[in-house]
């Protein structure tokens, strides 16, 4: 197949998993804002990807529009070829180091890609985290979140979903 624009000739193929993100994107992510019950809040974003690093890695930036601060920042994807899964990256800007989300994640046969890291809550609590990019057509995609505070047991789905869809280019 012939790579995209933007994407390293000498990248590997897997590079391809996230190419459906490449490009801007209009979000609305709905997020529970506790664990005491299932209130939720409702934003706005931005979310824009490149091929970054040469055209080795996916780059993006997630910004968040509206009412609320905080939870925006870029991320850099990676494909790791030796453990065939991906290395991710998100760092949200004036956040502690504990909201960094280090994850690894892997494209099913599907080609949903679904990740999972160790991560804390904003009270310092440890958590696992389980992203899901799903439902991926060119247009649009969701992306979701389940949370675990006891080590995988028990799951709290949909903690967070942002459904997505492009920005058409200006005429």
């Amino acid at each position: 197949p012939v790579k995209p624009a933007g994407l390293n000739r000498l990248a590997r193929m897997e590079t391809l998993q996230f190419d459906f993100l490449i490009g801007d994107w209009e979000s609305r992510y709905t997020v529970r804002v506790s664990m005491e019950n299932e209130a939720t809040a409702t934003v706005r974003g931005q979310w824009h990807a490149w091929y970054g690093w040469d055209g080795f890695a996916v780059y993006d930036d997630w910004k968040q529009v509206g009412t609320l601060s905080g939870n925006s920042g870029p991320a850099i994807r990676s494909y790791d070829p030796f453990n065939d899964h991906w290395v991710m990256h998100y760092i949200p800007i004036n956040e502690p180091l504990e909201s960094v989300w280090p994850m690894i994640a892997s494209a099913d046969e599907t080609g949903e890609i679904h990740g999972e890291m160790a991560v804390s809550d904003g009270q310092g609590k440890p958590f696992l985290q389980r992203i899901h990019f799903v439902d991926i057509a060119e247009d649009s995609f969701t992306w979701s979140s389940d949370r675990s505070y006891d080590e995988g047991e028990t799951w709290i789905p949909n903690w967070g979903v942002g459904e997505n869809t492009r920005v058409k280019p200006q005429d």
